[in-house]
């Protein structure tokens, strides 16, 4: 075996991500303990223990190409809640997510850099399909939102 990476401090992410996956499912996550980001731009977005996520909601076939477990689960955490809440934009979240991404590279960056080619490609290929699907998934969660939110009975 080689030797562990070495833990980088991260302004965005200070606190690890725990995960579990969601009885036996390979896409969904639930998040183990209290998880949070300080956004420099949003500040503290809050991920409560017990959430459900699936990262980056990269489907199957491209899982080869860009996995939804990579350096960035903690942005996808971030932006999957950030999309679920809707607290703030839809730009406003994909914003967020972006930041989030770029740190992760930086740190990774420290450790390896002759990933950094292949890091921004990824990057831009995930925020490129992010806006132009996102807002389908965005409208979803608002739809459902709507619903919660009407009055029973």
């Amino acid at each position: 075996m080689g030797e562990p990476l070495p833990q980088i401090a991260s302004t965005i992410f200070p606190v690890p991500l725990r995960v579990e996956d969601c009885d036996g499912s390979d896409t969904d996550w639930i998040i183990c303990d209290d998880f949070h980001c300080i956004d420099p731009v949003l500040g503290r977005i809050d991920v409560p223990k017990g959430t459900i996520t699936d990262f980056g909601s990269i489907p199957r076939p491209f899982w080869g190409i860009i996995s939804p477990v990579s350096r960035y689960r903690k942005p996808f955490v971030i932006h999957d809640r950030n999309y679920n809440l809707q607290k703030f934009t839809q730009k406003q979240a994909d914003a967020c997510l972006l930041r989030g991404m770029k740190e992760r590279d930086a740190i990774h960056n420290k450790i390896s850099p002759w990933y950094r080619k292949k890091f921004g490609l990824e990057r831009s290929t995930i925020w490129f399909f992010l806006r132009v699907g996102g807002w389908k998934a965005w409208n979803d969660h608002k739809k459902a939102n709507a619903e919660k939110a009407k009055p029973q009975g």
